[in-house]
C-alpha cells in the first residue's frame, strides 16, 4: 500500500502536518528512495513505476526563499511555511 502513495500525497500530507519546506523537500527525497527501495524489494517495479529510477540525490540543494512555494496539490493557497532552514548537500541545516 505504500508504495502506491504519490509523490504530491506524500507531499500534502507533510505540508498538512505542518512541516517547513525545507523539511517537506528533504523528506520526499527520502519518502521516494525508500519506497522505491520497497518496490524494488517486492519486485513491484513492473506494476509501479520508480520515483528516482537513477536513485535518490544525495546532494539535493533546495532554498525555499529562492523557489516557488511547495502547495498541497488540491490547495494551492495551503503551502508548507518557509522557516530560515534549508537544504544544503542532502541535509535540513538553518540560514
Amino acid at each position: 500500500r505504500l508504495a502506491k502513495f504519490s509523490e504530491a500525497q506524500f507531499q500534502d500530507a507533510l505540508i498538512a502536518a505542518g512541516w517547513s519546506a525545507a523539511e517537506v523537500r528533504i523528506y520526499l527525497e527520502k519518502f521516494a528512495s525508500r519506497r522505491d527501495n520497497l518496490v524494488k524489494v517486492f519486485e513491484l517495479d513492473k506494476e509501479i513505476p520508480l520515483s528516482r529510477p537513477q536513485g535518490a540525490n544525495r546532494k539535493l540543494h533546495f532554498d525555499p526563499l529562492a523557489a516557488h512555494a511547495l502547495a498541497v496539490s488540491s490547495q494551492p493557497n495551503i503551502t508548507a511555511p518557509v522557516n530560515g532552514k534549508k537544504v544544503v548537500n542532502g541535509l535540513v541545516v538553518t540560514q
